[in-house]
C-alpha cells in the first residue's frame, strides 16, 4: 500500500488553496489538511462545505485570544532557540504592530508577546499532530502565516508557496518566500536573444498587471466598494471581527472619521504633489534612479526590514553620488490609495540639494531608459533596469541577483565605492538571456489579480469586514467559471512535490 503524502494548506479568506485542495484531490495521492483563517460567516461554509475532503481543519481564530495573561517568556525563549526563529523579527513583519500603519490601536509588549506565544503553541500543537510532508500556502504577509513557514522550514516540512516573479502574471511553486528553486535549470546553457528578452518583457510586462490590481480594487466596481462599507455601518460588529488582533480599536465611529481624514489629506496632498514635484527628465542630467516603494507592504516588512525607512535610504545614496550625478526620486502610483505621504517627507527629499523628486505619473519605462543605474531596496525596477542592461543596486536577496550586473549591498558604507563600479560596468547580454530562460522554464502563468478580484466583488469581501455569507452552490459556479486556472495551479503542485520527492530521494 502507497502512503499517502500529508499537505497542511493555508487557507484564507480569498479561497486560492481551497480551490487547490479541490482540484488536487482528484489525483487520489494525498491526505489533506488545512489551518483555516477566515471569520464566522465564511467558517460556517466550511463546517459544511462538501467540495474537499480534508481529514481535519483548525481554525485559526478559536485558538487565539488576548484574554490577559501574562505570555510565558521562558516558553518564548526556549522557542527561539528550537526554531532558530528570532520572535521580534517576526513581530515586526506584521503592519498590525506598527503606530505609522495603524490608526485604530497601539499594541503594548505584553499583548503582543500574549498573542505571538499562543500562536507557537497553536502550531505546535498541529504541526506535532499531524507531522505534514508539505505546507502549502500563498507569499507570506502576515506575522503568523509567516511565523508558521519558518516553523515549518525549520522541522523539515517542504514548502509550496505561490510566489509571483515580476514578469506579468507568472508564478513559481517554491519552497522560499523570495526565491525561486530551480529545478528545471538550465542545464544545456540555452539562452534568449536580446530581441527575445525585449518580446518577453513586453508580452510579461508587469506595469499593467500593477495598473489591472489599482483598477481592480480601487477604480472599478465603485458601487460595490461601497456597498460592503455601507453594510459595515449598518450591520452589528460580529464577535469574530472583535476577536481579530487587526481590527481591535475599530469602532464604525472611528473608521468613519479616519476615513473622512484620508480623504481630506488624499485631496490636500495631491494638490501639493501636482503643484511642486517635477514631470520631465531633464536630458542634460545624468542621473541614478530610486522608486519609492509603497507602504505598507510585504518587501519592506518582511524581505527587508532592516532597510525599511526609505529616507534613510535616499539620504545615504545622496551622500554616496559621484560629481556630476543627481538622484531621481519617484514614489509608487499606489500610495493615492493611502492618501499618499505626508509632505514634509517629500519635502525633506526635495530639499537635498542633488536630488530630483518625480511626479508619481512620469514612466517609470522612461525613467529606466535614460538613467545610469538603478538603486532599489528590493523592488520590481531592478529586473526591469537588469534586463535593459543597467546596472542594479539591490539591499536584500532577490531571484535577479544572480545576474552579474546586480550587486547585493551588504553594508551602507559601501555604498560610493558599488556606485562608481556599476557605473563603470560593462554588461554582458548572455546571462541575461539565460537567465529569463531558466525563469521561465521554473514559472507559469496565473491571473491571480483577475481572480481574487473577481472573488472579492462577487461574494462582497472589500471593506473593513472580510466576512460574508457563501453559498456552496456560488462557490461552485466560481471555481466552474476559472476551472483551467486551477485544474493548472494544481497540476504544478503536483509536479513541484514530484520533483521534490525525487530531490529528496536521490540525495539519500
Amino acid at each position: 500500500m502507497v502512503t499517502k503524502n500529508k499537505i497542511l494548506f493555508f487557507t484564507d479568506v480569498w479561497f486560492i488553496h481551497f480551490g487547490i485542495a479541490k482540484f488536487l484531490q482528484n489525483s487520489n495521492k494525498y491526505t489533506l489538511y488545512s489551518i483555516i483563517d477566515v471569520e464566522n460567516k465564511v467558517k460556517s461554509f466550511f463546517e459544511k462545505q462538501k467540495l474537499v475532503h480534508y481529514d481535519k481543519v483548525w481554525y485559526y481564530l478559536d485558538n487565539i485570544l488576548l484574554d490577559g495573561k501574562e505570555p510565558d517568556l521562558g516558553y518564548l525563549q526556549k522557542f527561539e532557540k528550537k526554531y532558530n526563529i528570532n520572535i521580534w523579527s517576526i513581530i515586526y513583519t506584521d503592519r498590525a504592530f506598527y503606530p505609522d500603519y495603524n490608526n485604530f490601536y497601539k499594541f503594548n509588549e505584553t499583548e503582543i508577546l500574549t498573542l505571538i506565544e499562543q500562536e507557537c503553541r497553536f502550531y505546535e500543537k498541529v504541526l506535532d499532530e499531524l507531522n505534514p510532508d508539505f505546507l502549502a500556502l500563498m507569499q507570506t504577509d502576515t506575522h503568523y502565516n509567516h511565523l508558521l513557514y519558518k516553523m515549518c522550514q525549520a522541522r523539515g516540512t517542504k514548502i509550496l508557496m505561490m510566489v509571483p516573479i515580476r514578469f506579468g502574471n507568472r508564478v513559481v511553486i517554491s519552497q522560499y518566500d523570495n526565491a525561486v528553486d530551480l529545478f528545471e535549470d538550465n542545464t544545456q546553457r540555452d539562452e534568449m536573444t536580446m530581441e527575445e528578452v525585449e518580446a518577453y518583457q513586453t508580452k510579461y510586462d508587469v506595469f499593467p498587471v500593477l495598473e489591472e490590481y489599482m483598477k481592480s480594487h480601487f477604480q472599478l466596481h465603485k458601487f460595490a466598494r461601497y456597498k460592503t462599507i455601507i453594510k459595515f455601518f449598518v450591520s452589528p460588529i460580529s464577535d469574530s471581527f472583535k476577536l481579530r488582533y487587526i481590527h481591535f480599536g475599530k469602532s464604525k465611529s472611528k473608521v468613519l472619521a479616519i476615513k473622512i481624514l484620508n480623504l481630506i489629506r488624499r485631496k490636500r496632498r495631491s494638490f501639493f504633489i501636482n503643484k511642486n514635484l517635477v514631470r520631465k527628465i531633464d536630458d542634460n542630467d545624468s542621473f541614478i534612479y530610486f522608486p519609492l516603494h509603497f507602504e505598507p507592504e510585504r518587501v519592506l516588512l518582511i524581505e527587508a526590514s532592516y532597510y525599511s525607512e526609505q529616507l534613510t535610504i535616499i539620504k545615504n545614496i545622496a551622500k554616496s553620488l559621484p560629481v556630476g550625478y543627481k538622484l531621481y526620486v519617484k514614489d509608487h502610483p499606489g500610495m493615492e490609495t493611502v492618501s499618499w505621504r505626508d509632505k514634509s517627507f517629500y519635502n525633506q527629499i526635495r530639499n537635498l540639494p542633488n536630488v530630483r523628486l518625480l511626479h508619481p505619473s512620469v514612466n517609470p519605462k522612461e525613467i529606466i531608459k535614460k538613467c545610469s543605474l538603478v538603486i532599489t531596496i528590493a523592488g520590481t525596477t531592478g529586473q526591469e533596469a537588469a534586463l535593459q542592461k543597467k546596472p542594479v543596486i539591490v539591499f536584500t536577496d532577490q531571484v535577479y541577483n544572480q545576474l552579474p550586473s546586480v550587486i547585493k549591498l551588504n553594508n551602507i558604507e559601501e555604498l560610493p565605492n558599488a556606485i562608481k563600479n556599476c557605473l563603470n560596468q560593462e554588461i554582458d547580454s548572455h546571462p541575461i538571456g539565460r537567465y529569463v530562460d531558466t525563469i521561465h522554464k521554473n514559472s507559469f502563468e496565473f491571473n491571480l489579480v483577475t481572480i481574487t478580484s473577481d472573488f472579492a466583488y462577487r461574494f462582497g469581501f472589500k471593506g473593513p469586514v472580510m466576512d460574508a455569507e457563501i453559498s456552496q452552490e456560488n462557490i461552485t459556479k466560481f471555481f466552474d467559471d476559472y476551472k483551467e486556472d486551477f485544474e493548472r495551479l494544481a497540476f504544478e503542485h503536483e509536479k513541484k512535490i514530484e520533483k521534490i520527492k525525487k530531490l529528496s530521494s536521490d540525495l539519500k
